[in-house]
């Protein structure tokens, strides 16, 4: 039942987290805003502003429901990115990486597989 839970009100989290379009283009009229499985949450935005807006409505409708959001833990990652300025969570600067696991699958910034084949077969 907890788990259950848990899912209806991450659901409920990310959908007042994302009330407006700040994602990528998907398709020719959607945005991907978000992956989130479970605990795991990966936000999405082509501009600098925009995921900094994301994250402090993150960090705000989480709090409201108890939950935080653990910045040790955070990461972020810019492909392409023209601005370099740090994404903060309560005046505290997030991680800026050049890869990181997400669901298993490892993450790079030049978009290549062949680090996620290595650490697979190692």
């Amino acid at each position: 039942m907890s788990e259950f839970l848990f899912i209806i009100v991450g659901d409920w989290i990310m959908r007042n987290t994302n009330n407006r379009k700040r994602g990528i283009r998907w398709k020719f009229m959607s945005t991907l805003e978000d992956l989130d499985y479970a605990d795991d949450i990966a936000l999405i935005s082509s501009k600098h502003s925009d995921i900094q807006e994301k994250i402090r409505r993150l960090h705000d409708v989480a709090k409201y429901t108890g939950l935080k959001i653990n910045v040790d833990k955070t990461k972020s990652m810019r492909i392409n990115g023209k601005k370099n300025d740090a994404i903060r969570i309560n005046d505290k600067e997030v991680e800026d990486v050049e890869t990181f696991v997400y669901l298993g699958a490892t993450m790079d910034k030049t978009r290549r597989t062949e680090a996620d084949i290595v650490r697979r077969l190692g």
